[in-house]
């Protein structure tokens, strides 16, 4: 990502309509997931600027990754310390270990999505489960999208394809 861009999300981050409404989907969610305890052990793929480890906290432990080191430098900056550089598409972590993965927005930023895709297989626990967002419609990809280094926007057809195709892998 674009440094300046980097920093235009970090300073929005909290007050864009954008982000703010996310995070709140993202409570909703949780708070569905989670049962009568908050002890989730919860991963936020490209983590970025560490704004959803404030929602993630109240419903367990929160790991976060990303490639940039930029993200982890201004993480380490706001005491978010169980965050490490890496990459989505081979993830550092042991297998069966998570009992959610956040995936918010991040699919469109990879080379190889389905191996992300595989790899947050790997890592959640037999029943954990995967929130994503993706942008939609190839026809709408903008000046942001390329600044934000995006390669693609998705429609619900290609989801499922990925999806299946991903689930036959697993299953054989």
């Amino acid at each position: 990502m674009k440094y300046d861009e980097f920093v235009k999300m970090d300073e929005q981050g909290g007050s864009h309509w954008w982000y703010v409404t996310r995070r709140e989907l993202l409570k909703q969610e949780l708070k569905s997931l989670s049962s009568e305890s908050n002890d989730l052990k919860i991963l936020d793929l490209a983590s970025a600027c560490g704004h959803n480890f404030a929602v993630c906290s109240d419903y367990g432990k929160t790991f976060g990754i990303d490639i940039s080191w930029h993200a982890i430098k201004y993480c380490k900056q706001k005491n978010i310390t169980t965050i490490v550089q890496g990459d989505a598409q081979e993830l550092p972590f042991k297998s069966n270990s998570y009992d959610i993965v956040l995936a918010l927005d991040v699919f469109g930023h990879l080379e190889d999505d389905i191996a992300s895709m595989k790899e947050i297989a790997r890592v959640l626990k037999e029943k954990g489960k995967l929130i994503f967002s993706v942008p939609a419609f190839m026809s709408l990809l903008s000046y942001h999208d390329v600044a934000f280094h995006h390669l693609r926007r998705y429609n619900a057809y290609e989801l499922k394809k990925n999806w299946i195709r991903l689930s036959y892998r697993s299953n054989s």
